[in-house]
């Protein structure tokens, strides 16, 4: 049973992140430029794998944090935990979203918001890789920085 609650709640969250997640970076990149075209395209679909890679590496210590929980016969605070997980790496999937458009902003001398409207295909997936290698590299420390909140017992060695 605990097995099952675990994936019916990684599927429910998951689902609600990466909803939630298209719909604003949709909204979010609907206000940058002025129209869609494939440049605005190839950064959207890296943004959502960027932040698919960050809730891969996140679930396993949210399906952690459900299982010890689960054990404690404490199953709310399993769910809060989860939850809380969820929206933490959802945040910083955003923040990182703004953060590397700003340093690739910085870093490169052509207006990103201009390129993405002329339809820079290459900006957008210089940016779209930028991301995407954050992710990768960033993903595995977000989750052990997530673990460290899990109240689990001190071992006496």
């Amino acid at each position: 049973m605990k097995e099952f609650l675990n994936i019916l709640l990684l599927l429910i969250l998951g689902i609600v992140y990466l909803i939630s997640f298209t719909k604003v970076i949709s909204a979010h990149l609907n206000k940058m430029v002025a129209q869609r075209n494939n440049a605005v395209i190839a950064l959207y679909l890296s943004v959502i794998a960027s932040a698919g890679i960050i809730l891969i590496d996140v679930s396993k210590v949210i399906s952690d944090a459900f299982t010890f929980f689960y054990d404690s016969n404490n199953i709310g605070k399993g769910i809060l935990f989860s939850g809380l997980f969820f929206v933490g790496a959802w945040i910083y999937s955003f923040a990182q979203f703004h953060l590397s458009f700003l340093v690739v902003s910085l870093l490169t001398k052509e207006n990103e918001k201009t390129e993405l409207n002329n339809n820079n295909i290459e900006n957008a997936m210089l940016h779209g890789v930028v991301l995407i290698i954050l992710a990768f590299l960033v993903g595995p420390s977000l989750s052990a920085l997530a673990s460290s909140f899990i109240p689990y017992p001190e071992l006496p060695f």
